[in-house]
């Protein structure tokens, strides 16, 4: 709550519950043909995400640095780039 504000909205009216869900799905049985197995921590898959998503937007929307998106970084080793559907850089 310190670093974003936490807004207190109005309690919803009506004959529908107001709300959101996200689900993220992983078959573990199917082979990743970029290696990916499933087994990274949740938690820190989710921070990579985010980190290159907002990457992603500072590049293309803000004009801003995009570094991350320009090849491997070694803060995240985890983070694969393919030039094409079968090989790595």
């Amino acid at each position: 709550m310190y670093a974003f504000p936490v807004f207190k909205l109005p309690e919803p009216t009506g004959d529908f519950k107001v709300g959101t869900q996200t689900f993220h799905f992983v078959d573990t049985n199917r082979d990743e043909i970029f290696g990916m197995t499933g087994n990274m921590n949740p938690t820190r898959a989710a921070s990579i995400i985010n980190v290159y998503t907002l990457n992603f937007f500072d590049k293309y929307l803000k004009n801003k640095d995009g570094s991350l998106l320009e090849g491997p970084n070694g803060e995240y080793p985890e983070v694969k780039f393919a030039t094409s559907l079968f090989t790595e850089e």
